[in-house]
């Protein structure tokens, strides 16, 4: 039985540990800065605490770096290992791993692991640097998710600010309209159908033809109204009008 050596308590490791007990792995043991927070975790999936990396030991098949992107480098560099070793970050690159086994293995999703159910319908973004590393990092993957896609450096960056602009910032913009809804005692939850309709459909067709609202239209009185009413928060009055302008102008 394959197994696997977790550094770090976070919600990345939570959301990799809570997904590993459930397949032919084996959750060999976790590292991590806190000691309670370790003892914490290892009550949880029944696994041992390391206490310093030199107690990971040469049984573990795959060191999963499950720790903040600025931590990755320098606790790679205190790791000496043949072993395949992976990070999970979808903004740094594999080169930071100092090791000549590596990988990297990214969760596409938002993760809290208060909330986060399974990775069985969570993409997972997989590179390495050789083929057998890959095969191995790819059945890893493969026994957590339904959805493995194998990608370049270069195609996770591009992913990662496809995903902010998707996700982040949509995220804000409903934030914004909340705040419109509870300030003038609107049900914010009205605008639910309307967000789920519009997310379903741009996975059907291209977003940018299916764009509705005063700015495609090139509405410029509703456009000055809606300036109006934002005349007290010049902030979200300037995001309208950027918003509206990047719309009017895609290509």
């Amino acid at each position: 039985m394959p197994s696997i050596g977790i550094f770090g308590t976070g919600n990345i490791a939570y959301a990799f540990a809570k997904a590993i007990v459930n397949t032919e792995y084996k959750l060999a043991g976790v590292c991590g800065r806190n000691i309670e927070n370790s003892q914490i975790f290892a009550k949880k999936f029944y696994c041992p605490i390391f206490n310093s990396i030199n107690e990971m030991n040469e049984n573990i098949d795959i060191y999963l770096l499950a720790v903040k992107d600025d931590a990755i480098e320098e606790l790679s560099e205190k790791i000496n290992t043949e072993k395949l070793v992976l990070h999970c970050s979808g903004v740094q690159s594999i080169d930071i791993l100092k090791q000549k086994n590596k990988g990297v293995i990214w969760p596409l999703q938002s993760i809290n692991k208060e909330s986060f159910i399974d990775f069985k319908n969570t993409p997972l973004c997989i590179e390495s640097n050789s083929e057998p590393n890959l095969i191995a990092l790819e059945t890893f993957a493969n026994s957590l998710s339904q959805s493995v896609y194998k990608i370049t450096d270069k195609q996770k960056k591009y992913l990662h600010l496809a995903a902010v602009l998707s996700n982040n910032f949509s995220n804000h913009l409903l934030a914004l309209a909340k705040n419109i809804c509870d300030e003038h005692r609107l049900n914010f939850n009205i605008l639910k159908p309307i967000m789920i309709q519009t997310v379903e459909n741009a996975f059907i067709q291209h977003p940018k033809l299916i764009q509705t609202g005063p700015a495609i239209r090139k509405d410029l009185k509703t456009i000055d109204e809606h300036l109006q009413l934002l005349q007290n928060n010049k902030q979200l009055q300037s995001l309208y009008e950027l918003l509206s302008k990047s719309i009017q102008e895609m290509k």
